[in-house]
């Protein structure tokens, strides 16, 4: 990517490992990275640092991630939201299906490789540039 065309990212994960891994890929490829432990600590970082992109995992201690999707879209129409879960809790599909109903854009079950991270940021890209976002 161009660097006019980086992304601002956020990151919402409770998963050490996940969080992690996300972070130093798109660290690696010039993306702006923001990270959250927890749902309400995601939207908190989310409306100081209006991201481009949300990855929001489902199931995390002291809240569920789609109550961080809800919140989010509610407070913007335009950003791109990945719910994700590799959690039964619930059932991985009816989390990430619910996340769907609540303003996620499209989901991820994890683990997940990173060809789908990277087809959701050639989207986002697309998406913001249009939008112009971009600043």
């Amino acid at each position: 990517m161009a660097d006019s065309a980086l992304l601002r990212i956020l990151i919402i994960d409770d998963d050490e490992h996940v969080q992690k891994s996300l972070v130093f890929v798109l660290k690696m490829m010039g993306h702006e990275i923001f990270t959250a432990d927890t749902a309400a600590q995601g939207v908190r970082t989310f409306a100081e640092c209006r991201p481009d992109l949300v990855f929001v995992d489902m199931v995390m201690p002291g809240g569920l991630g789609v109550d961080a999707v809800r919140e989010i879209r509610a407070r913007d129409a335009a950003v791109y939201i990945v719910a994700m879960s590799g959690s039964d809790e619930g059932g991985q599909n009816n989390l990430l299906a619910s996340a769907r109903a609540n303003g996620a854009n499209e989901s991820l079950g994890k683990p997940f490789d990173f060809n789908a991270v990277e087809r959701v940021l050639a989207a986002v890209a697309v998406s913001v540039a249009r939008s112009g976002r971009f600043g």
